[in-house]
């Protein structure tokens, strides 16, 4: 048996757990073996079809996800790591270990301490699930383009596809990539707003000095709009 205090809060909900066994003349019979309930399992040991032996796990398992990220602040920042009497890194703070590829063989690595909102969401989906992350940054350091020509990707989108990640959490949604990826809710929504002079039209009397300061704005803000459909590209990508 074990428990999880973080769990309390949960739904009450309990699933009783029931093994079909053979009695002596050969009969079928079903019987109650545990229960698993939003604080644990409890779970005695019993024999699978095979007639090998299956005991009920001391300590919750956990799993190991892999999750792809870029530098990208404030989502992902990163910082050195320190050093502890055995020489192992660890991180403080929001910080978590995370790891950068030295080269496109994916065995040589540094290891870092990331933190920002993307690992602070992680941490709370850790928390809340039960699992571990093994975080790394993408080799291309791309978030995922779509080659229509090769169909293929690159990025965090081809890390999931190819089977080295399992869980994309700095991720932000498009047409392509919904036809061919699971989006959970989305847990920010991020908008793009413009600002530009509220009056334009130069009043009775001060047009003479007001018009060239206009001319200047109406430039200015065409090429502000040039510069803000590039960063819109950008993000999108």
């Amino acid at each position: 048996m074990f428990v999880k205090p973080s769990l309390y809060e949960k739904s009450e909900t309990t699933f009783e757990i029931w093994n079909l066994r053979l009695d002596m003349n050969g009969a079928k019979y079903w019987t109650l073996i545990g229960l698993s309930t939003p604080t644990g399992l409890a779970l005695d040991t019993f024999k699978d079809p095979n007639g090998s032996a299956i005991t009920a796990p001391t300590v919750p398992v956990t799993h190991t996800l892999r999750v792809p990220i870029n530098k990208y602040y404030p989502w992902v920042q990163i910082e050195d790591p320190r050093l502890d009497s055995r020489g192992m890194h660890y991180c403080t703070g929001r910080s978590q270990l995370c790891y950068k590829f030295l080269n496109s063989s994916r065995i040589d690595k540094t290891t870092l301490c990331c933190f920002g909102v993307s690992i602070d969401l992680l941490v709370m989906m850790q928390n809340e699930l039960g699992f571990h992350s093994e975080i790394y940054f993408t080799p291309d350091g791309n978030y995922g383009d779509f080659d229509e020509e090769k169909h293929v990707w690159n990025g965090i989108v081809q890390e999931v596809f190819s089977g080295q990640a399992d869980l994309a959490i700095d991720l932000s949604t498009n047409a392509i990539r919904q036809e061919y990826l699971d989006f959970a809710h989305p847990f920010v929504h991020l908008a793009l707003n413009i600002l530009v002079l509220k009056d334009l039209e130069a009043s009775e009397g001060k047009s003479d000095c007001l018009s060239p300061n206009i001319s200047r704005l109406t430039l200015g803000l065409t090429s502000f709009f040039k510069n803000v459909w590039r960063i819109l590209i950008t993000v999108c990508c």
